[in-house]
């Protein structure tokens, strides 16, 4: 079910993803336990799907529950915990709160170059992430120098 939620994502079919993300979720978290690293997962998908759909609050909320659920099981320098908290950073900038935003893009690159190299895919994406933030703050030749 989850596979045909990221087909769904990725086509734009984004109410129907969503919809599969949050059944889906709900069971897993039903049969599994909420911090079973599956459900962690799903949240997460549903958080990137509601963040495609311009429901940026509610990304946001789900990002910062599986963040903290994602740092509690996994641990704080697991990839999938870096990967929330890239994410629940890239949220903010988008309504607006660059400062904050900035900052948790900042503490990802700094963990995962730490953990994954700073050649790593993952640290060059995010670094892209504080590209963007730059750019959307209007801080050009930031924003140029990070791209």
């Amino acid at each position: 079910m989850s596979n045909l939620a990221g087909v769904l994502s990725a086509e734009r079919r984004l109410p129907e993803s969503e919809k599969l993300n949050l059944e889906t979720l709900n069971l897993y978290r039903r049969l599994l336990g909420p911090e079973n690293p599956q459900a962690l997962r799903l949240m997460h998908n549903l958080a990137f799907v509601l963040s495609l759909e311009g429901r940026y609050a509610e990304a946001e909320k789900l990002d910062r529950e599986a963040l903290d659920l994602r740092r509690k099981v996994l641990g704080p320098e697991h990839p999938a915990t870096l990967q929330t908290m890239r994410d629940l950073g890239v949220d903010p900038s988008r309504e607006g709160r660059y400062a904050e935003a900035e900052k948790l893009i900042r503490d990802t690159i700094n963990l995962s170059g730490r953990i994954l190299g700073t050649e790593n895919q993952f640290t060059a994406s995010t670094v892209y992430c504080l590209g963007g933030i730059e750019a959307r703050k209007g801080n050009r030749p930031m924003a140029l120098s990070l791209l």
